[in-house]
């Protein structure tokens, strides 16, 4: 009884990493979709994760950092500001300058002064048990945190499996983030969101009716943004414009 139970364990384990896997991929090769961020949401969730927090900007001294990807609780957010946390804040410190990850519990323990204030206020505001990832890609810089929620003064703990899989998780979003700031940070040429999602889903065989109705648009909207799109790329048709675009990494099978 006992080695069957362990084997369903085993296959339910594996099912689920197979399938996280496939959302991994979906995650970075569809970022121009407006699902990206609701599909991270799902993942990290399925992790057991409550709340996440992704801080990216462009690896280049003084460029602006992209406003974070986060659900963290808004007493939080407005505390974090109104404490003026941005001079001292001990997760984009580390991420800064290493590529291990920040475990918050050894942190707060080790904190003195008004960084272990943050600690214990990340606490009172609900995020508790987190880690920070650092993210290093060819054209950003930034980090992955995720917590789970604490009510009654009592934290959620994920297992050793959640971090191994959270790990799995990074490549898949450093790829991610770099084509959503390809798209959205790029010169005039490059795709709009929109007419990267047109030409995304006409990549994957949609007709233009279909492509409206997916995205709510008119089919006349959609020739009209694909045919934007060809012409940004210097395409002849639609065909060579799915391939110039995928050869530029904005948009994937």
């Amino acid at each position: 009884m006992e080695s069957r139970i362990l084997y369903r364990t085993v296959d339910s384990a594996r099912l689920m990493e197979s399938s996280l896997l496939a959302e991994f991929s979906l995650l970075a090769g569809r970022a121009h979709q407006r699902g990206w961020e609701l599909r991270l949401r799902r993942i990290l969730t399925r992790m057991s994760f409550r709340y996440y927090s992704v801080s990216f900007g462009a690896l280049i001294k003084g460029a602006e950092v992209v406003r974070p990807l986060t659900n963290y609780p808004r007493s939080w957010l407005e505390h974090y500001e109104r404490e003026g946390y941005q001079e001292l804040d001990p997760v984009a410190r580390h991420c800064r300058q290493h590529l291990k990850p920040l475990f918050w519990e050894r942190a707060q323990r080790r904190a003195r002064g008004r960084s272990k204030d943050y600690w214990e206020a990340l606490g009172v505001h609900g995020l508790r048990g987190g880690v920070s990832i650092p993210l290093r890609g060819k054209t950003l810089v930034g980090s992955l945190s995720v917590a789970h929620s604490a009510e009654g003064g009592v934290a959620q703990s994920g297992g050793d499996e959640d971090l191994g899989l959270l790990f799995m998780l990074v490549p898949y979003l450093i790829e991610g983030l770099q084509r959503r700031m390809a798209i959205e940070q790029a010169p005039e040429s490059c795709l709009t969101l929109k007419e990267a999602e047109c030409l995304g889903w006409a990549s994957m065989g949609k007709t233009s009716w279909e492509i409206g109705r997916i995205v709510g648009c008119a089919e006349r909207t959609v020739d009209f943004h694909i045919a934007n799109a060809g012409h940004k790329l210097g395409s002849t048709n639609r065909g060579h414009a799915i391939g110039i675009a995928v050869s530029q990494g904005l948009i994937s099978f």
